[in-house]
């Protein structure tokens, strides 16, 4: 037997975007995440220092897979209406952190002053699909909603 929560989950929307720094992306929009991957495959370069003075540079081809396939940036619907968690790649670390709706949208503190998370891939509040993800429920509504479609606490 299929819930109402679960029939109203829509399938996942897939955009083509630049970054803010011009980089191509794919981002995946489902109900509760959205999250940017690279378009174009990563390229990690191992540089080999020989003896006679040479430089041997190839592709290290297993972390630049890797690379390639974790998203560049996570945008998560917390518990708490109203609160997103953005995890983001900077160089070879990661950043997260939790934030409101304002600073997903027009303008974050951290870690400088600059626009909104969305606008780091390409995407602004004003994008109708930005807006319908932002209407749907929290985390913490839908799974209220699931409890009392199950027939409530027992």
């Amino acid at each position: 037997m299929q819930n109402s929560v679960s029939a109203r989950q829509r399938d996942p929307i897939t955009l083509h975007r630049k970054t803010s720094t011009g980089v191509p992306v794919r981002i995946e929009i489902d109900d509760w995440t959205i999250s940017a991957y690279r378009e174009e495959p990563a390229q990690v370069l191992k540089r080999e220092y020989r003896a006679d003075g040479s430089i041997h540079v190839e592709v290290e081809p297993e972390l630049s897979r890797h690379l390639t396939s974790e998203p560049v940036m996570t945008i998560n619907k917390c518990w708490s209406p109203g609160d997103f968690t953005v995890d983001f790649e900077a160089g070879f670390q990661r950043g997260r952190i939790t934030v409101g709706q304002r600073e997903l949208t027009t303008r974050c503190s951290w870690p400088s002053p600059a626009p909104g998370y969305l606008k780091w891939i390409g995407l602004s509040w004003k994008d109708a699909e930005v807006r319908g993800w932002l209407k749907n429920d929290s985390i913490m509504t839908a799974a209220l909603a699931k409890v009392e479609a199950e027939g409530g606490a027992k």
